[in-house]
């Protein structure tokens, strides 16, 4: 049985193992421009853009997209004040909190092309991100970020300092 802390994992409420990974039961995704949302207030494919191998160069098959794994309270502040390369906010579109299990259910036809990873930054603890082989066709890509955007719309919220974007 797992211990609900480690030495190497801040508290939180609750855990979850797959295999040798053992992360949070939910994780957060932002949401940097308006191309993200159909004019419904639905969330796109677009949001969950999965870089490039050179942009993100990698020594396995998959591309990647961040997230913010929920550790404890604080993973929510970071992914909020995260800055983007030209210093503005990065997320101020807003956010989804997923969870780990409706992500699996809907991605239960593509689990064998898809993964995620505990990665932390220097300035980001709760880093990671999820991950798409990148030897698969474009359509089955697409299929899997429409599938991601979906769930990401059950739990979608505005950016706290930006209540009136999108």
């Amino acid at each position: 049985m797992l211990k609900k802390s480690s030495p190497s994992f801040p508290k939180i409420a609750s855990w979850r193992q797959i295999g040798k990974k053992r992360v949070p039961e939910s994780f957060f995704r932002g949401f940097s421009h308006p191309g993200c949302f159909t004019p419904e207030g639905f969330i796109t494919n677009e949001g969950f853009k999965f870089d490039l191998p050179s942009e993100s160069p990698r020594s396995d098959s998959f591309e990647e997209a961040s997230i913010n794994w929920k550790d404890d309270e604080h993973s929510l502040r970071i992914l909020c004040l995260q800055r983007s390369k030209k210093n503005d906010i990065q997320f101020k579109y807003g956010y989804s909190e997923l969870k780990l299990s409706d992500v699996t259910l809907q991605m239960r036809p593509f689990l064998q092309y898809f993964d995620y990873e505990r990665k932390p930054l220097s300035k980001n603890p709760y880093h990671g991100n999820l991950l798409i082989d990148r030897t698969i066709s474009g359509q089955t890509k697409k299929m899997m970020r429409d599938a991601l955007a979906t769930v990401a719309s059950m739990n979608y919220h505005k950016h706290p300092k930006y209540p009136d974007i999108r």
